[in-house]
């Protein structure tokens, strides 16, 4: 998916849905300051599992440009304690990209955020 995406002009999630199923992680992201203030967007605070999903889907909704940098200008750092997704990827092997993306959407649906998902 992340191959599909235009790095010549900017582009929203009504342009390129496909953009919605790019992997949340936010340590491949820049996120413009003005945005996440101007809509209030913020990690959940607590104890949550994939808080990120959360975060990703509002802020590319919110978005009305997204540009995507095809260089790596970072790296990050894996392993460390604490860290969920190391414990997710062996089981993210056994289902498809397909099965985890439907996962992934339900909950969204459910949990309130983007309603209109399969419209777009």
């Amino acid at each position: 998916k992340w191959e599909t995406l235009p790095t010549d002009a900017p582009f929203n999630i009504l342009s390129y849905p496909v953009a919605l199923r790019i992997s949340p992680v936010p340590w491949r992201k820049f996120y413009k300051r003005s945005l996440l203030e101007e809509y209030n967007l913020r990690f959940p605070e607590g104890d949550y599992f994939y808080e990120d999903n959360t975060f990703h889907w509002l802020t590319l909704g919110h978005a009305a440009r997204i540009t995507k940098i095809d260089k790596v200008l970072f790296h990050h750092r894996q392993a460390r304690k604490g860290q969920t997704s190391a414990v997710f990827e062996a089981r993210d092997q056994k289902i498809s990209p397909d099965e985890y993306w439907k996962g992934y959407s339900a909950a969204a649906r459910s949990a309130g955020y983007f309603p209109n998902l399969y419209q777009i």
